[in-house]
């Protein structure tokens, strides 16, 4: 008897002490109602956030969420909706697509950390800031914001006011007005510093 409960002590803690698989991605998919020019907030710490304005009143997710999410934070109605990913760990550490579709007139905040924004058929104002990533705005956008430390930055559309910056990437600018710049490195490291302490 003593042999055979040492082997199943044995046994037990060989199984509590063997590497766990990680968690496998969670498919989501929700929507909420939302008013014609919502203020709608994106926000995915890691992989990439791509908005599609439509015709419908009211605001759908798809998309994966990566090991260490805990979940889809996604919160209001009406006039202001939140879009994000709640995490269990450091969320700049786990990635996670999101495709969001949202009234055409919306007011976009979109934030990223280590992802990539697209942005496209949106006829309100975007605003899209990432730090490791890529953006890109297309469409016929009122107002366009897009901001990046390492990463390119493209827009194309008929917006009355952009302001397009890269601290360390690429800049192209098609058909929009406003103050563009390449990359911002060409301007000299202290505006850059400015820049990356006013996103503090």
């Amino acid at each position: 008897m003593p042999t055979k409960m040492a082997v199943s002590l044995c046994l037990a803690a060989a199984v509590a002490l063997a590497p766990r698989p990680a968690a496998a991605q969670q498919k989501v998919e929700a929507r909420r109602s939302a008013s014609a020019d919502a203020l709608v907030e994106i926000e995915n710490p890691a992989g990439s956030i791509r908005v599609i304005g439509w015709d419908r009143g009211e605001v759908l997710v798809n998309g994966d969420l990566g090991a260490g999410a805990s979940g889809l934070d996604f919160t209001g109605s009406g006039s202001r909706i939140r879009v994000g990913v709640d995490t269990e760990r450091n969320p700049h550490g786990v990635i996670s697509s999101l495709e969001v579709h949202v009234p055409a007139k919306s007011r976009l905040q979109i934030e990223s950390f280590n992802g990539s924004i697209t942005v496209e058929g949106v006829n309100g104002t975007v605003s899209a800031e990432t730090v490791n990533g890529s953006i890109n705005v297309t469409g016929q956008a009122r107002e366009i914001e897009a901001e990046s430390v390492n990463g390119a930055v493209q827009v194309s559309g008929a917006s009355t006011h952009t302001k397009a910056e890269s601290v360390n990437g690429s800049v192209v600018v098609r058909g929009a007005s406003g103050d563009h710049y390449d990359s911002m490195i060409e301007e000299g490291m202290p505006k850059a510093i400015a820049w990356l302490r006013g996103l503090e």
